[in-house]
């Protein structure tokens, strides 16, 4: 029996945590969450007798992170913490060395950990999969040669399926206990897994308490941009109903105007009669990055009156950007859009992640929302396909 609890609103949002890592007395930890206003928010601790303490707001409910060893950035390593954050006090104990940790505190939390053990033989085997197959892929390294490829691909044709019954169980979850912010967080794992429709149908029950918390917020962060239901749009906007309005109004990029890297605005229109290609990216993503050397070698293979290459970065922070150009010198059309994700510009071309890449006709109108990475040979086989049924 797992026991559902409802949060209620509660006009205190802040939350404190009392933590204690045993085995490690000196050090820093830091913590990633969003606040009650869903903005990102980081902070550093100096660590005391290994003992350590955070507050702040939170929207009844979040996704938190600690990371007990600042020099990780492995989402799976045993150094972190990973919880739902709620308002009120937590109390987090963590042994050095060990990946469970023992947090009290938070009731979604506990949810969540009575819901994994209802699953953890198929997580158990979903990871006993995935180490054999790392195992394996790390044996054809050392050897120079594959020699396990229809192992491995068995291996991860399992745990596909696992992943699908774990997929439908979450949704059951979901589908009966509305009320439950542990809803939200599965809805919101789960979502790129379902059909627009699905995830809308579920969000639609939740509760108002779980549709206002930062977990809901994410869900609807995902449909939003997905789907062409206006009434759903004015239902429940991203932003306010005036977003949502002239959302509707938008026929093509060509209404579009952002700033360059001189401060100057680039209208859109200026694109007409040519296709355009829209990397959209970020100095703090790494993919982002990688992609550059391809994406000018590809630019040099086109006629810049028939392609026009856009980079539109996502940094709110305009210097980080700025520097980011300067360092690794993307070529083409250099613009931001620092309202990111909830901007006019992202929502419409149904921008969910970085990178992005957007392939729009003369006419200014998306023929690709997710076109293949620049370090990928199917692009250059879209664009050649485009102009040639243009020409």
């Amino acid at each position: 029996m797992i026991k559902c609890y409802p949060q209620a609103n509660g006009a205190n949002s802040r939350f404190q945590i009392f933590g204690q890592l045993i085995g490690k007395d000196t050090g820093i930890v830091f913590i990633r969450y969003w606040d009650a206003f869903n903005e990102y928010h980081a902070d550093t601790i100096t660590l005391d007798h290994g003992r350590f303490t955070f507050s702040g707001t939170v929207r009844r409910a979040c996704e938190a992170f600690i990371w007990t060893n600042p020099k990780n950035r492995d989402m799976d390593d045993q150094s972190i913490i990973r919880f739902i954050l709620e308002p009120g006090v937590i109390h987090i104990s963590k042994i050095e060395g060990v990946k469970k940790s023992t947090i009290n505190g938070s009731r979604a939390q506990y949810e969540k950990e009575q819901w994994d053990s209802v699953k953890s033989s198929l997580i158990e085997a979903q990871d006993q999969r995935r180490e054999t197959a790392a195992s394996l892929r790390k044996l054809e390294r050392q050897a120079g040669q594959q020699l396990f490829t229809n192992r491995i691909d068995s291996l991860y044709r399992q745990i596909d399926s696992i992943r699908a019954v774990c997929k439908q169980l979450d949704i059951g979850y979901a589908a009966k206990h509305p009320e439950s912010y542990l809803s939200g967080y599965l809805l919101w794992y789960q979502c790129r897994n379902m059909s627009v429709d699905s995830v809308m149908l579920l969000y639609t029950a939740l509760a108002d308490t779980v549709k206002n918390s930062w977990l809901g917020y994410m869900v609807l962060k995902y449909i939003y941009p997905l789907t062409d239901d206006q009434a759903f749009r004015m239902k429940y906007p991203l932003v306010d109903q005036e977003f949502s309005k002239r959302l509707t109004g938008i026929r093509s990029i060509h209404e579009f105007k952002l700033k360059d890297m001189n401060g100057k605005m680039v209208d859109f229109t200026t694109f007409r009669g040519k296709y355009v290609l829209i990397d959209v990216w970020a100095s703090w993503c790494s993919p982002c990055i990688k992609n550059i050397p391809a994406w000018n070698e590809l630019l040099k293979q086109y006629d810049p009156n028939v392609i026009q290459f856009v980079s539109v970065s996502l940094d709110q922070d305009a210097d980080a950007w700025k520097k980011a150009v300067k360092q690794h010198n993307p070529g083409g059309c250099k613009l931001i859009e620092p309202a990111a994700f909830t901007s006019l510009f992202a929502v419409y071309c149904k921008v969910l992640w970085a990178p992005t890449y957007i392939v729009a006709d003369p006419a200014g109108h998306i023929v690709n929302y997710d076109a293949p990475q620049p370090v990928q040979s199917e692009l250059r086989s879209l664009l050649d396909n485009l102009i040639k049924k243009g020409n």
